[in-house]
């Protein structure tokens, strides 16, 4: 069965499967499913945190399973319309809980309401005007350290994972202020980035300076109580809590305030997304994730941040939803939001950041401004949907590099 995924999971038979990148966790998941010899494969958004061209190597594969395995049945969820029309017979689009069209992707796709509930916006971000909205960017405190310093900066940082090792002397700067994008394949050590400015992963060498001076901060708790929000890959909701109680995990950090401030924030939150009021009482792992990214937004504003670090804000989103997120992201930035972000969707992430990073296999491969590098044919070919960049780390780095 693993040979069956070819060069992306027999050569890592015998690694922890914890160890694996994101996109390899889910080729395992299908695996796994299949080794059940199933009458019918579930697939839940099977390609989401893939970039173009992952997602149409896994598409390929599954084509090569529905040929493999002619009686078993599929059912998949899936946002990418491109995937859905290259592996699907019939599509059932759905909207609030009720279906909209069952037909072929082709007609479901051309439908009225389909394009109305559905696609988005279309177009380029920069091209549209800035959505004003209830959750403006207001930090509980203005930026410490110098003026002329960056918000965040990595000199030189090696991160391991046991014995493996996921970043290779990567240097970065964030300016107060500015949004940058951390771009790059799967396993190429994007959000072990992020991680480490968070102290989720600890760096084995190198330095990490916030505010223009050393961090001082022991855990994660310490780095969000110096002005940092963090909306986690996959959102993180506490799933067993309500809506309310998990937007309120946001003013942890501000917990001293009075109860009356944070009744307006959670009002201002509502305001910002209507559908809130009627589900701030509902448990959180109830939500689609759509919805879920909403919360996640209002927990990070809630925490009146000076920086925010996101990670993969358009996995597993609709393209409404996805046009969403990024209008409020968009929001914040013009209003001074200093952001750090991670994102397979390339194109997305430079339509906002001002800067990016593009690493490989845990190390830096290019750096430059938003426009340079939406125009760079590298990039363009292996991380916006053309051919697929090498699966080799730089000479001498061991195999594999965890952690996306």
């Amino acid at each position: 069965m693993l040979k069956l995924f070819g060069d992306r999971l027999w050569p890592r038979r015998g690694q922890p499967a914890h160890s694996l990148s994101y996109a390899n966790r889910r080729r395992l998941d299908i695996a796994r499913a299949l080794a059940a010899g199933p009458e019918v494969l579930l697939l839940d958004e099977p390609t989401a945190g893939m970039n173009p061209t992952e997602s149409h190597e896994l598409a390929d594969l599954l084509l090569e399973v529905r040929d493999r395995f002619p009686q078993m049945a599929i059912l998949m969820v899936e946002h990418k319309l491109d995937i859905v029309r290259k592996l699907a017979r019939r599509t059932v689009v759905m909207a609030q809980g009720a279906v909209i069209v069952d037909d072929t992707p082709e007609r479901a796709f051309a439908h009225s309401e389909v394009a109305a509930a559905y696609l988005g916006k279309g177009g380029s971000l920069s091209s549209r005007p800035v959505v004003k909205g209830h959750l403006d960017h207001a930090p509980a405190a203005k930026m410490p350290g110098p003026a002329d310093s960056p918000a965040i900066e990595l000199r030189d940082v090696d991160v391991h994972y046991g014995a493996v090792q996921a970043l290779f002397g990567l240097s970065l700067k964030v300016g107060r202020g500015e949004a940058v994008a951390v771009l790059g394949g799967n396993a190429s050590g994007k959000s072990t980035t992020i991680k480490t400015v968070l102290r989720l992963a600890r760096p084995s060498r190198g330095e990490i300076l916030l505010h223009g001076r050393p961090m001082e901060a022991k855990t994660t708790a310490d780095v969000i109580a110096q002005g940092i929000a963090s909306i986690p890959e996959g959102r993180r909701m506490f799933a067993e809590l309500s809506v309310r109680d998990n937007i309120l995990m946001g003013a942890y950090a501000r917990r001293q305030v009075p109860k009356a401030e944070l009744d307006g924030d959670i009002e201002k939150a509502v305001a910002e997304f209507p559908w809130l009021g009627k589900r701030l009482g509902q448990l959180a792992g109830t939500l689609s994730g759509g919805e879920q990214q909403m919360v996640a937004m209002a927990r990070a504003w809630l925490r009146k941040p000076q920086i925010l670090c996101i990670d993969e804000p358009s996995m597993g989103l609709s393209p409404m939803m996805v046009d969403r997120v990024y209008e409020i992201l968009a929001r914040w930035k013009s209003q001074g939001l200093t952001i750090l972000m991670v994102e397979q969707s390339a194109n997305k992430a430079l339509e906002l950041v001002d800067r990016a990073y593009v690493l490989r296999n845990g190390a830096l491969s290019m750096e430059g401004s938003a426009d340079s590098l939406r125009r760079n044919p590298a990039v363009r070919d292996a991380y916006l949907g053309g051919a697929a960049a090498p699966d080799h780390p730089p000479q001498g780095a061991p195999v594999p590099c965890p952690g996306n």
